[in-house]
């Protein structure tokens, strides 16, 4: 049977993993501290104590990439952006809303605290402190993905830590979990298994971690994709780990999905 023939006929299967697959990554109300001890970055900002507050930071590689596309499909101009930016809105040294803009949509700083281009490690360090102390929604996704983008930052660990830690919103968790497996490649995979494998945690974010696991390198992504479509006794993280097979062109995927299909 050819790799054509197994997608075929496991379109249906795929097809209704694809709408339960974790979308939100957001959290509950609350307030995060816009400074921690010894946060440079951190301090400016709550120095401000009401308003807004501007900084940019470099991006890791080519993450953003905008393209003019003609009618028939041709590139005709591609342009990277290297930079991200922060637009915060503060009450009392706390951030009540955070947005994430980019080098072709900067806002206006009209009556706004503009602190310019900020090193990538430490926007991407206070943005985490952000996201392990609020309780807003909005707020808490918004500063994992800036985090997650920012140049030079070493946040794999962090992240899994932040998506371990219960006291958080599952949104956010969530959110923490995807970037970790894109991030931190082998070093997650284990992290990413005891969560999948927890009965006390809750069915999104396991599933956002069975997500996760199939951002990692191929050769680790695999065996822990197929040990849970085996053997977890979950059928929703079982049809999660057929799906994200069902996008790899892998032989021991292909093999996997055709033994599936056949009963074999």
């Amino acid at each position: 049977m050819d790799a054509r023939t197994i997608r075929r006929l496991l379109l249906p299967l795929l097809i209704a993993a694809a709408f339960a697959v974790a979308a939100g990554l957001l959290l509950a109300t609350g307030r995060a501290e816009a400074a921690a001890p010894g946060d440079a970055l951190g301090l400016r900002i709550a120095d401000v104590g009401d308003g807004r507050v501007l900084f940019d930071f470099p991006a890791a590689g080519d993450i953003l990439v905008h393209r003019r596309i003609t009618s028939d499909g041709l590139v005709v101009e591609e342009e990277s952006c290297p930079w991200l930016g922060v637009d915060l809105r503060l009450e009392r040294g706390r951030v009540r809303r955070l947005e994430v803009f980019t080098c072709w949509s900067r806002p206006r700083a009209d009556g706004a605290v503009d602190l310019g281009g900020v090193d990538g490690a430490e926007a991407a360090v206070w943005l985490l402190s952000v996201a392990g102390a609020t309780r807003d929604d909005d707020v808490g996704d918004e500063a994992v993905s800036a985090a997650s983008m920012a140049a030079g930052a070493e946040i794999g660990p962090a992240l899994l830590a932040l998506a371990r830690d219960r006291s958080r919103g599952e949104r956010t968790r969530s959110s923490a979990l995807l970037h970790a497996g894109r991030l931190a490649g082998e070093k997650a995979a284990a992290g990413l298994a005891k969560i999948v494998d927890d009965d006390d945690e809750g069915l999104k974010l396991r599933e956002a971690a069975v997500m996760a696991m199939a951002q990692l390198p191929e050769a680790t992504a695999v065996p822990l994709l197929i040990r849970i479509s085996e053997e977890n006794p979950h059928p929703q993280l079982r049809s999660k780990a057929l799906f994200w097979m069902g996008q790899m062109d892998s032989p021991e995927v292909l093999a996997h999905l055709e033994k599936v299909i056949t009963g074999g």
